[in-house]
């Protein structure tokens, strides 16, 4: 699962502490100067919608974003196509 979160730049350790509090820092990318922090990893429904209430008490956005990789079947299906 890969999720990015926004907030203004200067809250940005406070943001990463949280996301290494309840979910981990198994991947981390964080854009201080644009206020964004991506996230992948594994973690299970409870543990995301207990951070989703956290971020929106804080008003900070949550963006879940599409799976970029396509499934191996995609692949193998897809060679030969031109």
């Amino acid at each position: 699962m890969t999720f990015r979160i926004g907030g203004v730049p200067t809250a940005s350790d406070e943001l990463l502490d949280l996301l290494q509090h309840q979910l981990g820092d198994e991947w981390i990318s964080a854009s201080p100067a644009a206020g964004a922090i991506r996230w992948t990893g594994d973690t299970n429904i409870d543990r995301l919608q207990r951070l989703r209430r956290t971020l929106a008490g804080l008003e900070v956005p949550l963006t879940l974003e599409a799976r970029t990789v396509a499934p191996a079947g995609c692949r193998r299906s897809l060679r030969g196509v031109p």
